[in-house]
């Protein structure tokens, strides 16, 4: 099957997704300051809510699941014709994950909306019980996508050239996610937000490194398609 559309599309989708979670992540943390260990307080949350940084980086959240999935979709077309059982098992995972991330941002954009009505304490309490949901959805989601980042990534290992780079930087989000959960897990706010920091620029190199990868995967197939009639040619010549 010729899937030279595909990875094309995919291509630009996975470029132009690194680049808005990157800066997504930049603004977010801009605006609120770095994460915490320990849960925010009603008033913390009502507060990031009523800031002008806090409302874009949930738009161009929200915004980059219409290029995450297709890049998605074209990297398991990618690894499917490779190594079949990693890419399926990992993008099962995938889908996992973006499920209980989409569900999380849509939820956060629905505090983002209670939170212009007039001030109160029962709103504050509500706003924290939306939170802890959001925390509840996106823990096992960060969970899912690491599993699958680290099967994606150890079958692009098995390639050569730039896939294998794009299997390392799969692997470097691994490593950074570790190195965050450890950090939550131990309430070490540096090390929690050291490992933020490298994945978020894991995840965008990845995504870069991938969308090139799949744009020169589109042009593989342009090549193997204008090759074949070529060849038919000759074999039709040589009888």
């Amino acid at each position: 099957m010729n899937f030279r559309g595909l990875y094309k599309w995919a291509g630009v989708c996975a470029i132009a997704y690194a680049v808005i979670s990157l800066a997504g992540y930049i603004i977010s943390l801009a605006t609120n300051g770095p994460g915490s260990v320990t849960p925010l307080t009603p008033d913390q949350i009502w507060n990031a809510l009523q800031k002008q940084g806090t409302h874009i980086a949930s738009r161009l959240d929200q915004l980059s699941y219409f290029l995450w999935i297709p890049a998605l979709v074209g990297l398991f077309a990618y690894l499917r014709d490779r190594r079949p059982g990693r890419a399926h098992l990992g993008g099962a995972f995938a889908a996992f994950a973006l499920v209980g991330f989409f569900a999380a941002s849509a939820l956060g954009s629905s505090m983002i909306d209670l939170a212009r009505q007039p001030v109160s304490e029962a709103l504050k309490e509500r706003l924290g019980l939306f939170d802890l949901v959001t925390f509840a959805l996106i823990l096992p989601a960060l969970y899912a996508i690491t599993v699958s980042n680290l099967l994606w990534g150890l079958a692009l290992r098995t390639q050569e050239g730039l896939a294998r780079t794009v299997g390392n930087l799969f692997l470097a989000q691994v490593v950074a996610f570790v190195i965050a959960d450890a950090g939550f897990i131990g309430k070490q706010t540096a090390i929690l937000n050291a490992g933020i920091l490298l994945n978020n620029l894991a995840l965008a190199a990845t995504f870069l490194s991938a969308g090139l990868l799949l744009g020169r995967a589109a042009k593989e197939e342009i090549e193997a398609k204008s090759f074949a009639p070529e060849r038919s040619r000759a074999a039709g010549a040589s009888a």
